[in-house]
């Protein structure tokens, strides 16, 4: 029979080794590699994680920006909390609803940082963009930048306590 603390441990290896998987496809993501945005769809990807780190470094790069750097982050905080053998129980819908909220509020503030719309859109995705468009037609610009800096601290403090890490 194995003992919890090494299948704890090897959670953690498994959760360091994801963050490492997605900081390099989030990395060397390439508009060119995702083969329905290019001219050349045959082609194989340049992102140093292969065909799968294409697609997420499309999906997080292409949708939250370079916020989307805050979820490889999150899984490295999460295995050295696993490798320590202290892990709480986890309530995925609860966890993904605050990861999607953090990282759509984070791309929201990179997105907020700039006044050209492709500069927004390469800061914050698509998501962050979209927020930032019309919060500040609808807030303002300093009222979208305090909405978007509540929801973060929110959801990281709800992510924070649910995964059983603390920042």
């Amino acid at each position: 029979m194995v003992s919890p603390q090494w299948i704890s441990r090897a959670g953690g290896v498994v959760l360091f080794a994801a963050a490492l998987f997605l900081t390099l496809a989030l990395l060397t993501f390439s508009p060119a590699d995702s083969p329905f945005v290019s001219s050349h769809p045959q082609r194989p990807p340049h992102n140093l994680a292969g065909t799968l780190g294409a697609w997420i470094g499309f999906i997080g790069r292409g949708g939250f920006g370079w916020a989307s750097l805050a979820l490889p982050i999150w899984c490295g905080l999460w295995s050295w909390r696993w490798w320590q053998g202290r892990r709480a129980q986890v309530h995925v819908a609860s966890l993904a609803l605050a990861l999607l909220c953090l990282l759509a509020s984070l791309g929201a503030l990179l997105a907020l940082t700039h006044s050209e719309d492709a500069v927004k859109t390469a800061r914050g995705g698509m998501a962050g963009f979209l927020l930032a468009d019309r919060g500040a037609y609808y807030l303002g610009s300093w009222g979208t930048l305090l909405t978007a800096a509540c929801v973060a601290f929110l959801c990281s403090d709800r992510a924070s306590w649910i995964s059983g890490t603390s920042i």
